[in-house]
């Protein structure tokens, strides 16, 4: 089914939207990073759980399927038909628990008994990996998505957010001000990274 949008609302609304997704995935990970080590507060709680909220988005966005969300946005959206379900692969392991909404919702949109059951080690959630494959995958579509459908400019951003480093503060982070400028050395690194909730 495709979008219910034209070319031209989708390179819009990617240029926005998407890129927004993205710069605070990348944002959230990077503070997260920062406080690695740390003992868990309030503030690497409210990161953490900003950081699940934009992984849930972005992952139904590149691997949910349209089905009854007529308005929802969806990455073969932007690619001829076909094209992303045989590009993207199958939703990464490192995903299953955040995206299926089981472990989001039950530890962070929802209040529920569930948590209860969630022993300290299973708190903790791989940060790193997690963002690896959101970046890596949306560099992949930044590539396979048709020129009326994505500009320039968001290709860039999406690539980008594997091999630069979000700017300091929300305003950078959503106006985009001062982000792309290179970490010295290559990109962010994140192996073995875990943040708890």
């Amino acid at each position: 089914m495709p979008a219910p949008i034209s070319d031209d609302q989708l390179k819009r609304w990617a240029r926005e939207h998407l890129v927004y997704e993205g710069r605070m995935l990348s944002f959230t990970a990077v503070r997260l990073l920062e406080r690695e080590g740390i003992p868990r507060d309030p503030e690497s709680n409210a990161l953490l759980e900003a950081f699940a909220v934009h992984v849930r988005c972005l992952r139904d966005f590149l691997w949910g399927q349209r089905r009854n969300r007529p308005m929802d946005a969806f990455a073969d959206d932007f690619c001829d038909a076909g094209v992303w379900e045989q590009t993207r692969g199958p939703e990464p392991p490192a995903l299953d628990e955040i995206g299926d909404r089981n472990r989001a919702g039950r530890e962070v949109v929802h209040l529920t008994y569930h948590r209860l059951s969630i022993d300290a080690e299973r708190k903790d959630w791989d940060c790193g990996e997690i963002y690896a494959e959101i970046v890596d995958t949306l560099a992949v579509l930044a590539e396979f998505a048709v020129r009326a459908r994505m500009d320039d400019e968001t290709r860039t951003a999406l690539q980008d957010l594997q091999t630069h480093s979000p700017g300091v503060g929300t305003l950078s982070v959503a106006t985009g001000a001062i982000y792309g400028q290179a970490i010295t050395g290559g990109t962010v690194g994140f192996p073995g990274f875990h943040a708890g909730s």
